[in-house]
């Protein structure tokens, strides 16, 4: 379906690349099981190199963890050395004759995508600003982050980083929005642990000339989980833990009365089982007041949606100049 379409029927923010190559970008770099996941996606050899721009980004930097199926191609849209077409209808057999390269080791250094934005990529990113869309940055690679983002300042136009990479506060001068989450863990001797990464890049955004807010980055997907627990057995914090919530407690803005959440006929313990399912935000947020976050300094997450509001104008602004 043409661009076009996608726009009248109500598409605004598109990815141009999530974790697998496509004919806009090489996929985001994540290593582990998406590496074997992009060889049976595409049929290419995965395509990481040490020569890189060194530029900030979510997933595509660090070791590579199958050297064996490392093998970095000239031409991104090469045809594919590898028939993986039959995976669906058999997959054993069609990823046996890999498995030798599989158990190879991985290879240890800073390596990052050899590939980043085609043409046909930038051309997608040229005419979502034309249209005022909403352009997620932070599945990008390496190649493609310093692209995008050459064209972005060219045009002056907002980005999208909802998974935490402001690009040194670049994010914030183009009047787009950020995400960040919460510290975890308490700490006797610093009041402000938890509260701080929040501090930084609201101070960040407003010394770059931004909207001073910032949204929560949760990826509620099934595989990634939520903030964890500070105390009990799957406690993530390697010193002793106080202040857990307790019940009842108030919302931020003191008008709901919050009791301990149940899911069936079990009580969920916030303290001991963190945050399972997006309905425990408020435990999360009352977890940061009891541990030293005044509710002025959690005041910008509530700004959050006005930040967006506010980035969404800005693109429809920039766009009607670049048409």
């Amino acid at each position: 379906m043409p661009l076009d379409a996608h726009y009248a029927l109500g598409v605004r923010a598109i990815f141009p690349v999530q974790k697998y190559d496509n004919g806009f970008s090489a996929g985001d770099g994540q290593r582990g099981i998406i590496e074997i996941a992009n060889l049976i996606n595409s049929g290419h050899w995965s395509n990481f190199v040490d020569d890189c721009p060194h530029v900030p980004t979510a997933f595509d930097h660090g070791p590579v963890s199958f050297g064996g199926i490392n093998q970095p191609r000239d031409v991104y849209d090469a045809p594919a050395p590898n028939d993986v077409t039959s995976f669906f209808a058999r997959p054993l057999a069609t990823i046996l004759p890999f498995a030798s390269a599989l158990q190879a080791p991985g290879i240890e250094g800073e390596y990052c995508q050899k590939a980043g934005l085609t043409p046909l990529g930038e051309t997608l990113i040229s005419e979502m600003m034309k249209r005022g869309m909403i352009i997620e940055v932070d599945h990008l690679p390496q190649r493609s982050v310093a692209r995008a983002y050459e064209m972005l300042v060219e045009n002056d136009y907002p980005p999208a980083a909802t998974h935490g990479n402001n690009n040194g506060g670049l994010v914030y001068e183009l009047g787009g929005i950020s995400n960040t989450s919460l510290g975890r863990c308490a700490d006797p001797g610093d009041p402000k642990a938890m509260i701080r990464s929040l501090q930084e890049r609201v101070a960040l955004a407003a010394d770059r000339g931004g909207y001073p807010a910032e949204g929560f980055s949760f990826d509620f997907n099934g595989l990634a989980h939520g903030p964890g627990p500070r105390f009990g057995p799957d406690g993530q914090c390697g010193q002793p833990q106080a202040n857990p919530i307790g019940y009842p407690f108030t919302s931020f803005d003191g008008a709901v009365t919050f009791t301990q959440p149940q899911l069936g006929r079990r009580s969920v313990d916030f303290n001991t089982e963190g945050m399972i399912h997006a309905g425990l935000l408020p435990e999360l947020i009352e977890d940061e007041r009891r541990n030293g976050a005044t509710d002025e300094e959690l005041e910008p997450l509530f700004r959050s949606a006005e930040g967006y509001v506010r980035m969404w104008e800005r693109a429809e602004e920039r766009a009607a100049a670049l048409r």
